[in-house]
């Protein structure tokens, strides 16, 4: 991944401020929340890296545990403001893996190593449909949205 100097591009592209070689392939996008910017590359687990003075840190500030597969995963920022924020992603299949359910996750925006919610913890009341590639998750109105074959799986907090 190349981090450019947008105002230096020139006709050809100036010098890269920064290269960062991922594991494998690159196939979502990143997020940014709060100086931080979040990636989920192919066979890599989710990232935090801080930005400051149009830097990007040169290690991740941290890290989860889970090992996403082929396509790893786009994550998506909910938060209140500059508090509270959570990463979202969506666990799918590898390109010519067999059908199985989505996974959704969720990490403490503030260290994606504690994981604050998956629905494979309870499958019995939170699996979602099967997954299809290159999902996002879709945060409104307090519920998180993701698409699956032949549904959409809505999740938000249990009534009381």
């Amino acid at each position: 991944m190349y981090l450019l100097d947008r105002p230096n591009l020139g006709k050809l592209g100036g010098p890269a401020v920064r290269v960062m070689r991922a594991p494998s392939m690159v196939m979502g996008a990143a997020a940014y929340w709060n100086g931080h910017v979040y990636t989920l590359w192919s066979s890599d687990v989710i990232k935090s890296w801080s930005w400051s003075n149009g830097r990007l840190s040169d290690a991740p500030t941290s890290q989860g545990s889970h090992r996403f597969t082929d396509p790893g995963a786009t994550p998506t920022i909910s938060a209140h403001g500059s508090t509270d924020g959570i990463v979202w992603v969506v666990e799918t299949k590898t390109w010519n893996g067999s059908d199985r359910p989505a996974v959704l996750h969720a990490y403490d925006a503030a260290n994606v190593a504690t994981e604050l919610y998956s629905s494979e913890t309870n499958s019995a009341r939170d699996r979602a449909g099967l997954c299809t590639w290159f999902n996002i998750p879709t945060l409104a109105a307090g519920r998180v949205y993701i698409g699956a074959k032949g549904e959409v799986d809505v999740y938000g907090l249990p009534h009381p």
